[in-house]
């Protein structure tokens, strides 16, 4: 974008460069002082108020560039991404569409364009805008493996699968179709591929600490711990602040049950793309174990992991002058009569602000304050959770109407988790035709849409599954507690429902598959956060 024999522009757009933000918009301001028509010089200005984070100033410069040259494809195009920065997608596509239409042979704009549909969920029209992409260009990779994440997405693996290896064959240059093909092969738990496509990628690219990681973290979910803490710390030696490197180090520590080692590393998770999207901005100090203080402790994760947590907080409490804690709406009743009246739960950042807090922390955090051996977790206390006695005797007489001498066993076989629900889901069917016995009556424990698992169980099996419309398994955590407690006993895979049960206390079988997470360790049957708990490994279902 540098006009030619202009130095004064040049030198503006290497400070640029060379990220010296503050001295190229001050000089590039006076040089478009004396050419205000100059469409480079305020088009530069505009990516330099970007860089700095000031979107909405950009759009206006870039808004008043186009009155003056309205065909300005460079300036649609930044105008487009600034307008995304912002989520302002229905704009973005509208410049981007714009710009094919000037040009209806620009390979950005309709890569852009597809972009913004798969970020929207309208997979197949971003199939169309991909395809067009990479037929204006057979060489452009990108828009390739964007037709293959929008079928994965469309949870077609085959076709995806079938894409990405067509990229690995075709393209010396393929990291990512390698990286998305493992990924694709371990979300389908289908390790071995997995691990065979990771190899191929780590001898391609050695020193490529993503190549790296997908190989140690299949290794560790294949429960190759050693083997997997190697890659991850070649990983460190590669790039030694890499917080990938010490986050995938971190987990396999606490999966080994080297909780002092391994919490320490754990806070690396900040500083990766999904804790910097989760993490609670405060102009206050993160706490580092003061004594005499207010102390605001906020959830960093699901209901599962704020339930896991929440263990913790009678520890921080003894520890502190006052505890608020910021936690799902959902669990606010249900903490609040099983913690001391000491510990506040409020439920909004606005809350959160008015409580006069010294000192924050995200919740997982106080592990490495008060979980640094297996010794400091409470053993001998069974349960830590107490459910509304009332409403739990209201529901188990609901459930043992006419089933006086059934044993009854809440079950729940799905999760939701975005990252790695899929690998830990099992169809109803089959998996209450595994635990099936005489003298028993299953309860739904199962949260989320289940219409077309139970019109498939009635249709198919003659186990009855006993499920409460009065209670919301999704939205009435407490409820949900409740009716647990009511049960003799719950089964479930790895989703909330078991952290909720081992909380409570209620004995509870929790069927893990071989890639179990890292909270599970390795090989135990039992685990040091819920005392009533057994894990079963390898449960084929």
């Amino acid at each position: 974008m540098i006009p030619a024999k202009n130095i004064e522009f040049e030198k503006i757009f290497n400070l640029y460069r060379k990220k010296k933000f503050s001295e190229a918009k001050s000089k590039c301001e006076r040089f478009i002082a004396k050419n205000k028509d100059n469409v480079l010089a305020n088009q530069l200005l505009a990516k330099i108020e970007i860089a700095v984070g000031n979107i909405s100033k950009a759009i206006s410069i870039l808004n008043l560039s186009l009155m003056t040259s309205p065909q300005n494809i460079d300036l649609l195009i930044d105008l487009g991404n600034a307008h995304k920065e912002l989520n302002n997608f229905q704009e973005s596509f509208e410049c981007y569409h714009n710009v094919t239409k000037i040009d209806p042979l620009n390979l950005i704009a309709y890569h852009n364009c597809a972009n913004l549909l798969f970020k929207l969920g309208s997979y197949n029209k971003a199939i169309d805008l991909y395809s067009k992409a990479y037929h204006i260009d057979n060489n452009h990779v990108k828009s390739l493996i964007g037709v293959a994440r929008a079928y994965e997405a469309l949870e077609d693996y085959s076709m995806a699968i079938s894409i990405y290896e067509n990229i690995v064959d075709k393209f010396i240059d393929s990291e990512t179709a390698l990286l998305n093909l493992g990924n694709l092969y371990r979300k389908i738990n289908k390790h071995d591929k997995a691990l065979r496509i990771a190899e191929e990628a780590v001898i391609k690219f050695p020193n490529n600490i993503n190549c790296l990681s997908l190989r140690g973290v299949i290794q560790k979910e294949l429960g190759m711990l050693p083997a997997a803490l190697v890659d991850f710390k070649k990983m460190k030696e590669i790039s030694p602040d890499s917080d990938l490197a010490n986050n995938n180090i971190a987990m396999t520590l606490l999966m080994m049950g080297d909780y002092q080692n391994g919490w320490p590393l754990f806070e690396a998770r900040w500083n990766l793309e999904e804790g910097r999207k989760k993490k609670y901005i405060s102009s206050k100090p993160v706490w580092n174990g003061q004594k005499t203080c207010n102390l605001l402790v906020w959830a960093e994760q699901g209901i599962g992991d704020q339930v896991m947590y929440s263990s913790i907080l009678s520890d921080a409490s003894a520890s502190v002058d006052n505890l608020f804690v910021l936690v799902d709406k959902r669990l606010k009743e249900l903490f609040a009569r099983s913690f001391d009246s000491k510990i506040k739960f409020i439920e909004t950042r606005e809350e959160a602000e008015k409580t006069g807090y010294d000192f924050q922390l995200p919740m997982a955090s106080l592990a490495k304050f008060f979980r640094n051996s297996e010794k400091n977790f409470h053993r001998e206390q069974s349960s830590y959770l107490l459910a509304d006695p009332l409403k739990v005797s209201q529901l188990r007489l609901m459930l043992t109407k006419n089933e006086d001498e059934k044993k009854l066993i809440g079950v729940s076989w799905k999760s939701v988790n975005p990252k790695n629900g899929l690998k830990r889901g099992v169809s109803l069917i089959d998996f209450l035709e595994k635990i099936n016995e005489p003298g028993i009556q299953f309860v739904n424990l199962q949260y989320g849409d289940i219409t077309a698992d139970l019109i498939e169980l009635n249709k198919n099996s003659q186990i009855k599954l006993i499920s409460l419309e009065e209670i919301d398994n999704f939205h009435n955590i407490d409820g949900l507690a409740a009716l647990i407690m009511a049960c003799d006993e719950v089964i479930s895979i790895d989703n909330s429902t078991v952290h909720l049960s081992g909380a409570l206390g209620k004995n509870t079988k929790v069927l893990l598959q071989s890639s179990a997470d890292w909270r599970w360790q390795q090989y135990r049957a039992d685990t040091p956060w819920y005392p009533s708990m057994q894990l079963i490994r390898d449960a084929i279902i």
